[in-house]
């Protein structure tokens, strides 16, 4: 077990990791309805505009990439010489906007990107993948 995973365990003993949350959402899937479904871009957007906020904070850029139907795919950049780490952004955008984080995925994503499952409830989730500080790396 790495020094990171024996802190997450710590930190958060009862958040799942990353895969049993996608395991769960496929289980509570349910079918919704053509008016729900329509509404999910709205929601998305919504919590968009709130979201970058907190990231300028941060010190990062985000930037949307997909169809905002089933998930909200964003993109984390740093954009300031003293950002904060990925681990702290991502601490920070659960803790303002009441998302759950889960562990980040394993396998190491092109360019370095680390990659997390910030679920909002219900069948609603971001994936967000964060381009790591050039001191990261």
């Amino acid at each position: 077990m790495t020094t990171f995973d024996k802190f997450y365990k710590w930190a958060y003993p009862s958040i799942p990791s990353r895969d049993k949350i996608y395991a769960k959402l496929v289980e509570l899937k349910i079918e919704q309805d053509k008016e729900q479904t329509e509404m999910i871009p709205a929601y998305y957007a919504t919590l968009w505009q709130a979201m970058t906020k907190t990231a300028q904070r941060c010190g990062y850029a985000l930037a949307l990439h997909g169809s905002m139907n089933r998930d909200l795919d964003i993109v984390a950049i740093p954009w300031t010489e003293d950002c904060d780490t990925g681990f702290q952004l991502v601490a920070k955008l659960c803790k303002a906007h009441s998302l759950i984080a889960g562990k980040p995925l394993k396998k190491m994503k092109p360019h370095g990107r680390v990659a997390y499952a910030l679920v909002m409830g219900g069948s609603y989730y971001i994936d967000l993948s964060v381009i790591p500080r050039r001191t990261d790396k």
